[in-house]
């Protein structure tokens, strides 16, 4: 679905991962779905015109985030040896955190730990606030929805400007239904 917007098109995107590659290295480690999460945030700014990294914030609303690698830490434990790398990479925030590492994000950056058709308040009162107070030109909004056969599917949008339609992308993001294939 396309919105117009102050002479704008924002359109919310969509992916689906089913096999997601994890890019992990001996000094560094995050979830497979952060990886994923990394790579939509890429998509999304390639699509996009003048994203102004340091200006530039991100929030992701996933129910599932970690719980993964927390699972995964979890079965190892009884084992008797964990790697402290699995600790940083079992944070809820790695979701929003790696895509701004990746992107070299320096605006603020927020993962809200719940089912997204929850979390357009939050979203829109964040969204708001970053843009009108805190020096914002650009926020990155995604939801993040765990399917059947592990398969993820990712929705995200661009957001350059606080109006009357903010409210209404935000939920066409958190729902799982609407939006365009990446």
């Amino acid at each position: 679905m396309t919105l117009s917007v102050e002479g704008a098109t924002t359109v919310v995107k969509m992916a689906t991962y089913s096999d997601i590659k994890a890019q992990n290295k001996p000094s560094f480690y995050a979830t497979p779905v952060a990886w994923a999460a990394a790579n939509f945030t890429q998509l999304l700014i390639d699509s996009e015109d003048n994203i102004v990294p340091h200006r530039t914030g991100i929030i992701v609303a996933s129910n599932e985030c970690s719980l993964s690698t927390i699972r995964d830490i979890g079965r190892t434990a009884k084992q008797g040896s964990i790697s402290p790398l699995r600790f940083a990479g079992a944070s809820p925030s790695i979701l929003a955190g790696l895509p701004a590492l990746q992107q070299r994000l320096r605006g603020p950056t927020l993962c809200l730990t719940m089912p997204p058709e929850y979390a357009p308040g939050a979203m829109v009162a964040l969204i708001t606030y970053w843009i009108k107070y805190a020096d914002i030109v650009s926020v990155i909004a995604i939801a993040h929805y765990k399917q059947r056969d592990n398969h993820h599917l990712f929705k995200g949008l661009i957001v350059r400007s606080v109006d009357d339609q903010l409210r209404q992308r935000v939920l066409q993001l958190t729902d799982s239904h609407t939006g365009e294939t990446q």
